[in-house]
């Protein structure tokens, strides 16, 4: 509520509130309503939406060593062609398996091995966001990942 009310939220109509505990929780009707409400009425299926080989999937941008940002765009044929092969050959990775990578997603290597490459895979991504020493193994969730992948910026104290 604070941060709509700083202004230049205009664009927000709706407010997902998902219920972490029993707190009581002052709603803003109808503009928020309760995250498991919601997830409750979706359909078990999301048809895909079919686009040609060329069509823009992400632009990922740095600012090298310029200081100057540049994007590079990565089209959708191609990059989930990638990702998904290299979820196969480097990860041996099986439409059973749940894969656990500790990537940041706003990296490539986050969201190639995060969400694209086991999604389109048939696979079951798991991810949670850690910090510290020691907190990557207790982080998994219970999801018992069939296959991991570390970052060695991770690993770092």
């Amino acid at each position: 509520d604070e941060a709509l009310a700083m202004g230049g939220c205009e664009a927000v109509h709706s407010v997902f509130v998902y219920r972490r505990t029993g707190n009581a929780v002052t709603m803003t009707a109808p503009r928020d309503v309760w995250w498991h409400d919601v997830e409750a009425a979706q359909s078990d299926v999301c048809e895909p939406e079919w686009v040609g080989a060329e069509h823009p999937l992400f632009i990922l941008y740095t600012s090298g060593s310029t200081g100057k940002p540049k994007g590079i765009q990565h089209s959708t044929g191609g990059y989930l062609l990638w990702a998904k092969l290299t979820m196969k050959w480097t990860f041996d990775l099986k439409a059973s398996d749940v894969f656990w990578c500790t990537a940041d997603i706003g990296w490539v290597t986050g969201h190639s091995y995060v969400a694209y490459g086991p999604l389109a895979a048939g696979a079951s991504p798991a991810h949670q966001a850690t910090s510290g020493p020691g907190r990557h193994c207790a982080s998994s969730g219970g999801s018992r990942p069939s296959g991991p992948s570390e970052v060695v910026t991770a690993l770092r104290p």
